[in-house]
């Protein structure tokens, strides 16, 4: 068994995260491709220079546009992604 201390060390893969498929999709790009702890994030940037966190690990997976501001769970980040005006 491992101790929370290892376990929070563990490096995680930008492509193993939930965000991943959609944001890629989307055209957004991983900010970086690893992330430690059992709270980690990942960002995404647009060519357009749109940015969002997508984070998991804490009370519920969930987003933050850090263009617009807007958040929200793991599920609805799908539709956000579609209704931006990347242009």
């Amino acid at each position: 068994m491992m101790s929370l201390a290892e376990v929070d060390a563990v490096v995680h893969t930008v492509e193993s995260h939930w965000s991943h498929p959609v944001m890629t999709a989307a055209g957004f790009v991983p900010v970086w491709l690893e992330a430690s702890g059992l709270v980690r994030s990942f960002e995404y940037e647009h060519p357009s220079g749109h940015r969002i966190r997508a984070s998991t690990g804490v009370n519920a997976d969930h987003w933050q546009d850090l263009t617009t501001g807007a958040i929200g769970y793991w599920s609805s980040l799908r539709k956000h992604v579609e209704e931006l005006d990347l242009g």
